[in-house]
């Protein structure tokens, strides 16, 4: 997940992933990293406000740049209630270069706090020391996120051709009565 959005290439302007799961990353010795945690977190809370879902009609190449109709597929868009979310504390040097960061100081964001927020999240908190190679993390971490996408049942949904979005698709055993 691109944590930090997708540029809006017209404006020149950051916008919001469009991913379903999210992996949000501070540094314990930058409290301008938590802000801004936490300032991404409130745009993702305004702009999922509802689940949503749309059908999708995939296509596959025949050659020579000739696409032809393969198969169609419902997608979930989650809520915020209903979105894979991992808040990771990672105990490493800060590089924001903001005035007052602590960059390699001591921690400044307290575990206490990190915790009060993840309870209000509703999401796991991982905590990392910085003898933990940075690559490892973030391969455990995008697991736990495909493991909480298979649980969630965010993944797309064969459907027929022509078909009109539903959102009992998505629940249970994600098979339902066509009329």
């Amino acid at each position: 997940t691109d944590w930090r959005g997708c540029m809006d290439s017209w404006a020149g302007r950051r916008g919001l992933s469009s991913s379903n799961s999210y992996i949000a990353y501070y540094s314990s010795r930058c409290r301008r990293s938590l802000g801004y945690v936490v300032h991404r977190l409130a745009q993702i809370q305004v702009d999922r406000e509802t689940d949503s879902f749309q059908v999708v009609d995939r296509q596959r190449g025949i050659g020579y740049g000739v696409k032809e109709y393969a198969y169609s597929e419902q997608i979930r868009k989650p809520s915020f209630t209903h979105l894979p979310l991992v808040l990771v504390e990672l105990d490493h040097e800060c590089c924001c270069g903001a005035s007052d960061c602590g960059a390699n100081g001591p921690r400044c964001v307290s575990t206490e706090d990190a915790a009060e927020l993840s309870s209000k999240l509703k999401c796991p908190l991982v905590q990392t020391n910085g003898s933990e190679g940075f690559t490892s993390v973030f391969d455990a971490l995008v697991a736990e996120c495909h493991r909480l996408d298979s649980v969630t049942c965010l993944g797309a949904v064969s459907v027929p051709r022509g078909a009109l979005p539903c959102h009992a698709l998505h629940l249970g055993d994600g098979i339902v009565e066509q009329k």
